[in-house]
């Protein structure tokens, strides 16, 4: 009997079940002097008897009266989570075909119920509302820090930062020995925007990195008259620019590399996080 919501108790030497519990999932009663028959939508499920201060129930006799209709219902039920379990959960439709084919033992036709172990591994965070675009180049730079790498570069780095305009997603790339020289990249590119297209970067957006929450860096952007944003812990999506410039970047060197049949040792190294590689030189995309 396959039952929901049950108690486990380990010193108790024999399973107790109430018939209220049954009642409440639609089982019947027709009760004798000494025993009884357990019915199901009309169906005989199984016989107790009275032994002592308990009824013994007895589900392994089989009886003539016993309708394959319930038997159907059984297997639908206790069977499909069983190979629903086997199978690692996978969905009720893929189920269906398999249990169409024969390839399910006896089980003809899948039922599954509620399961929120599914439901719970299976969830999925509802995606972000679009931020509105920056209306101005370098209005808005998004910013982030990737690494560290498995494999050093052959000058010695193993990381790289991303700055990426908001407006134009013009973006640009600078490979760092250590985190703490993202203040000095940072300057560098304030200053070449600067000279370069006459503008002033205005909003920084990063992650909480300690590279970023740095007193110079911070003392850096009040001087600067920069507006820093930092994004929520635990949710990359406040800086989904960044993040997605980041697998871009590593993806095209994936390609890159393996249509040119070389190894990770030629001006690539291999990243942890990504588990893939990146290029070891400066780029603008």
């Amino acid at each position: 009997m396959f039952l929901h919501d049950a108690l486990y108790a380990p010193r108790v030497r024999c399973s107790l079940v109430s018939f209220v519990s049954l009642m409440r999932i639609g089982f019947s009663f027709s009760f004798r002097t000494d025993d009884l028959d357990l019915f199901y939508n009309g169906n005989l499920f199984g016989h107790a008897t009275l032994k002592g201060d308990f009824i013994i129930l007895n589900l392994n006799n089989t009886y003539e009266n016993t309708s394959t209709a319930f038997v159907s219902y059984f297997d639908s039920n206790s069977e499909s989570v069983k190979w629903h379990a086997r199978l690692s959960h996978v969905g009720q439709d893929r189920m269906g075909r398999l249990a169409r084919k024969g390839l399910l033992d006896r089980l003809t036709r899948v039922n599954l119920p509620r399961y929120e172990p599914c439901l719970a591994g299976k969830a999925t965070i509802k995606p972000f509302s679009k931020a509105m675009r920056a209306s101005s180049p370098l209005k808005l730079i998004h910013s982030d820090i990737c690494g560290p790498m498995n494999v050093k570069a052959r000058h010695g780095t193993i990381y790289f930062i991303t700055l990426i305009d908001d407006y134009s997603r013009y973006g640009y790339m600078y490979l760092l020995s250590h985190r703490y020289e993202a203040l000095d990249v940072f300057k560098r590119f304030v200053a070449e925007v600067k000279t370069q297209l006459e503008r002033r970067v205005k909003i920084l957006r990063t992650n909480r990195g300690r590279e970023y929450l740095s007193d110079m860096f911070k003392e850096f952007c009040e001087e600067k008259g920069i507006q820093w944003q930092l994004r929520i812990p635990h949710t990359p999506q406040q800086n989904g620019v960044a993040e997605r410039r980041n697998r871009t970047l590593l993806d095209m060197v994936s390609v890159i590399m393996a249509h040119a049949s070389l190894s990770i040792s030629f001006g690539v190294m291999h990243c942890s996080q990504q588990h893939t590689s990146i290029t070891l030189c400066l780029v603008r995309v």
